[in-house]
């Protein structure tokens, strides 16, 4: 038999065993389960769909994940070229991403993604590649990850129409919508509140003297492109005046905040966050 295949048998031998004993070593981090609670520390998702097929615990709950440990644990596996030790330990640090992580390193995600391909695992591959085209800021090379995706995401049905399309459909909706307010309605405040841009759904707190809305009045580096960002602002009223708007920084992001509203004791705020991972 000749030598090279049959090192290429051997070799592949030792990657499957590796995969499996390693598979088996971290099966608490990686446990299958129909349901998921939210403060458990399972990750992986079955019986959902594909595009949920992790779970990012900490997306909701801080901003940027960071271990500089694990970090250099990970460098060092990457120069020994460990590739089946490599790839559990960086999932799990992708795994802890808060939201900023996925544009300001989508290129731990593409690791991620290659390295599941190259081990045989196409589900994930697909999974972490879509996540890479979906929160990019341009960074990598997005055509290398479209040509990696779709090859192998050939017969994976497209369940969502593209976000440009979906822009275009709330354009003709506005053109259509004969709906206008009756006159007498009070539109707007004052230049200090209100800008150009379109600034909507409102809401006071108790005392009426905090308002929170929705505006898109600032650009944001969108996946493909630059567009208005949907972003939440905060307006306070002294003696009947209402104070210059402010842009909430510790909230917003370059994805889409918005349908803000106030509890009644005034101390959470409660909001939705469009096209966001988790």
């Amino acid at each position: 038999m000749n030598k090279k295949i049959l090192f290429y048998i051997v070799f592949q031998l030792l990657v499957f065993v590796n995969i499996a004993f390693s598979q088996k070593k971290n099966k608490n981090n990686y446990k299958v389960a129909d349901h998921i609670s939210l403060d458990s520390g399972d990750t992986q998702m079955s019986g959902s769909r594909p595009e949920f097929r992790y779970q990012f615990l900490n997306v909701n709950h801080i901003l940027y994940y960071e271990n500089q440990a694990h970090k250099n644990h990970i460098k060092k596996l990457e120069e020994e070229r460990n590739y089946v030790k490599l790839l559990p330990e960086l999932r799990d640090y992708v795994l802890h991403f808060g939201i900023k992580n996925f544009y300001s390193e989508p290129e731990l995600l593409w690791k991620v993604a290659q390295l599941s391909e190259l081990m045989g695992l196409r589900d994930d591959a697909i999974y972490f590649y879509r996540l890479v085209l979906k929160h990019h800021r341009g960074k990598i090379d997005v055509a290398q990850v479209k040509i990696n995706y779709d090859t192998l995401a050939q017969n994976v049905d497209d369940k969502y129409v593209p976000l440009k399309f979906y822009y275009e459909l709330v354009e003709y909706r506005k053109a259509v919508d004969t709906l206008r307010p009756p006159r007498g309605v009070f539109l707007k405040l004052d230049d200090a509140v209100n800008s150009k841009s379109e600034d909507y759904a409102p809401t006071l707190n108790m005392e009426a003297n905090t308002m929170i809305f929705s505006s898109r009045r600032k650009k944001s580096q969108n996946i493909s492109n630059a567009q208005l960002n949907e972003d939440i602002y905060v307006s306070k009223s002294f003696d009947g005046v209402w104070d210059e708007t402010k842009f909430m920084e510790e909230i917003n992001t370059p994805y889409n905040e918005g349908s803000a509203c106030i509890s009644k004791d005034g101390k959470t705020l409660y909001f939705s966050r469009c096209m966001a991972p988790g």
